[in-house]
């Protein structure tokens, strides 16, 4: 954690319990026809792969200091780690709500209220904007109003250009018929760049980005190692 933040006893306990829940989940028929029809763009032997695939607890080693402080490390295959990621880090921030008590306080009423007057303001001055708040929520409940109310703000109409696009939630987009909106894995340009060194790093990932997706998915980072390699290589 690089905020140094201090965890209430046992946190890493009820953490490793929570991971342990994540192998009954499984990707559903339903979800597998929304994604085909929104994100036309992913292979079809990926939904295949996703099929089969089940989070092992195995893979995350959770330990916390006398202090309090968190330590969470991932270790396997990338294709099965990368998968973890979000949905640990997701867990880790609402946990802490729960165990600290601070969720007792959330006005989901307030939320819906400032997400909507947020958006508001967004559509009005004509920017294009997107929900990315899966890994950061205090609560799936408060990611669940805020993408609610932009969808409901973005549906009332607006004076400006704006577009609420949809959000980087996969259930969230289903339960509110709107577009899953990603970007990519930094650590895919870094994988790449200890294989094969930092200077061709973001050419190579591009090629492979642009063949896997057949050019349907121009969305690239350019910042994994600043804009003027990047630039080169584009």
């Amino acid at each position: 954690d690089r905020n140094h933040i201090v965890y209430p006893p046992g946190f890493a306990d009820e953490l490793r319990r929570q991971i342990a829940m994540l192998e009954s989940v499984v990707i559903t028929d339903d979800e597998v026809e929304f994604m085909q029809r929104r994100c036309y763009y992913i292979p079809a032997w990926f939904y295949t792969y996703l099929k089969g695939f089940r989070y092992d607890r195995r893979l995350v080693e959770v330990s916390q200091d006398a202090k309090g402080h968190l330590e969470i490390w991932f270790e396997g295959r990338w294709c099965e780690t990368i998968l973890l990621e979000v949905k640990v880090l997701a867990i880790v921030s609402e946990l802490y709500y729960m165990m600290t008590g601070l969720d007792a306080a959330f006005d989901y009423d307030d939320f819906y209220a400032r997400s909507w007057q947020k958006a508001r303001r967004m559509l009005d001055a004509g920017c294009v904007f997107s929900d990315f708040g899966t890994r950061r929520r205090a609560s799936f409940d408060a990611q669940d109003t805020a993408v609610r109310s932009m969808s409901d703000c973005a549906g009332s109409g607006s004076d400006g250009s704006g577009v609420f696009i949809g959000t980087s939630n996969v259930y969230l987009a289903m339960k509110y018929d709107l577009t899953p909106v990603g970007t990519m894995a930094h650590e895919l340009v870094c994988a790449i760049a200890g294989m094969y060194g930092p200077q061709m790093a973001n050419h190579i990932a591009m090629e492979v980005w642009a063949n896997t997706y057949r050019g349907a998915l121009g969305t690239f980072l350019y910042d994994t190692y600043g804009w003027r390699i990047f630039s080169l290589n584009f």
